[in-house]
């Protein structure tokens, strides 16, 4: 995270993570991340490119508030 505020979930677990927060992700971890907030965010992300990634969705992955 670079600057603002957004919510992570990776697999089961759910955190926010604010600016100087590093995340390491698992290749085989569902996840995603997105900001609640009205202010803008900055966040960097690195990722080894593969030629076929694997693609798998879950359709209930975020729960309905």
């Amino acid at each position: 995270m670079l600057s603002g505020i957004v919510t992570f979930k990776i697999d089961d677990d759910i955190f926010e993570a604010g600016p100087r927060t590093a995340v390491r992700v698992g290749g085989d971890a569902f996840r995603s991340v997105h900001n609640d907030t009205d202010d803008e965010t900055e966040l960097l992300i690195f990722s080894r490119r593969l030629d076929e990634p694997p693609t798998e969705t879950r359709d209930d992955f975020w729960a309905s508030a």
